[in-house]
């Protein structure tokens, strides 16, 4: 029985247990790719391409669309419709799971069952109860099973990204359903897991609904100092607690969350890096924040003040190109600023303003591209 490769402790398998030759008796392994995100198609695919030994026969993801483009990118001969597909079909020698943690636990399993050999994408489970079951599965299994390991050390060595959201309260368990979700946000979670980068979800509330928020801001209550304190709290708690290694905190939000990521951002060091997708940049251009032009509030928590504190840390900012409801000028005026900002510093290619295809807050998808092009990005700023 070939031994496992898991936990931080990674074990060098056999070579005689690896050798194509050597599983089932066949000189070609034929493989089942489970997930096709940013790690499939930068990491696995492009590596298996360059084994004459191995074939990737099959290919499923959550979205049929992506599991076809990606067939046709890599030469791949079929798409299933379930992962279970894959794990059942009898001409694979083996699978690979490259999706995020949520599926690892019951893929790994189900396809030990069946007599596969398994490749893992790391991180390995959701929580040590899987990681100890997957393991026993294993080790109880004659098929060779592998975690693919992240860079050394699996706590305290990696990013960490603190996503707020509301969304919290629509979901049981986030890490599960938020990857189910057709929203940028339920993506977010999915690219980021695949690249290996600890997410956090964190609930923001007073600024559940605009309605409400202009209540709180009426009212003479600064939400937005409350949130960026809020936040300032989690990312000392998860320094704290090793989640994140210092320099490599990102924050990420949308809309009014990407407002509250930018604030934060600007008040606080421990924070890397963020990327604000439609933000809003100036609440009384909302019909809900109507009459608010003077608020003291909303007037000293403009951030066109705090542009120097933001180079030269890493800032990407998400816009559409007319954005009626928030205020296409209000953009131009913050993005103009940060720009002239990081070139005082010398760090033009730390800001980024990415113009999306689409009007700006409107029911229109959010281009693929936008959404697909933070992990690139995030890595070209050495931060995954």
């Amino acid at each position: 029985m070939a031994e496992p490769c898991i936990g931080s402790d990674f074990q060098t398998l056999d070579s005689e247990a690896v050798n194509p030759e050597k599983i089932n008796g066949m000189k070609t392994v034929h493989i089942g790719m489970i997930g096709a995100g940013w790690a499939a198609r930068n990491r696995h695919l492009p590596a298996l391409k360059d084994i004459s030994d191995a074939s990737v026969d099959v290919i499923w993801s959550r979205d049929p669309a992506n599991a076809a483009e990606t067939a046709s990118d890599f030469g791949i001969s079929g798409t299933a419709d379930t992962w279970e597909e894959i794990v059942d079909a009898s001409n694979l020698d083996a699978v690979i799971i490259a999706t995020p943690p949520v599926l690892h636990h019951a893929a790994t399993l189900a396809a030990l069952k069946a007599g596969k050999h398994v490749l893992c994408q790391a991180r390995m489970a959701r929580n040590l109860k899987e990681a100890i079951e997957m393991n026993q599965a294993a080790r109880l299994s004659d098929r060779v099973t592998a975690l693919y390991p992240p860079l050394p050390g699996l706590k305290g060595d990696g990013a960490l990204c603190i996503i707020p959201t509301q969304n919290l309260q629509l979901v049981e368990n986030p890490a599960e359903e938020l990857p189910k979700k057709e929203s940028v946000l339920g993506k977010w979670a999915d690219l980021l897991l695949s690249a290996g980068v600890n997410v956090l979800l964190m609930h923001t509330r007073w600024l559940d609904d605009f309605e409400t928020a202009a209540k709180f801001v009426s009212g003479n209550f600064d939400i937005f100092q409350r949130l960026e304190a809020r936040i300032g709290a989690v990312v000392s708690d998860s320094l704290q607690r090793e989640l994140g290694t210092p320099g490599r905190i990102i924050l990420i939000g949308s809309s009014r969350h990407g407002f509250v990521v930018m604030h934060a951002m600007a008040n606080n060091p421990d924070i890397s890096a963020a990327i604000a997708h439609q933000p809003v940049v100036w609440f009384p251009n909302l019909q809900e924040f109507s009459g608010t032009d003077d608020n003291l509030i909303i007037m000293r928590n403009d951030l066109v003040q705090w542009v120097d504190r933001f180079p030269p840390r890493p800032l990407m900012i998400q816009t559409g190109y007319f954005d009626g409801r928030i205020g296409q000028h209000h953009y131009a005026r913050l993005n103009s600023a940060l720009a002239d900002a990081y070139r005082r510093w010398g760090a033009e290619g730390r800001f980024k303003h990415d113009l999306m295809e689409i009007p700006g807050h409107s029911h229109d998808r959010v281009p693929e591209s936008a959404i697909e092009g933070i992990i690139p990005w995030l890595s070209e700023q050495g931060l995954v």
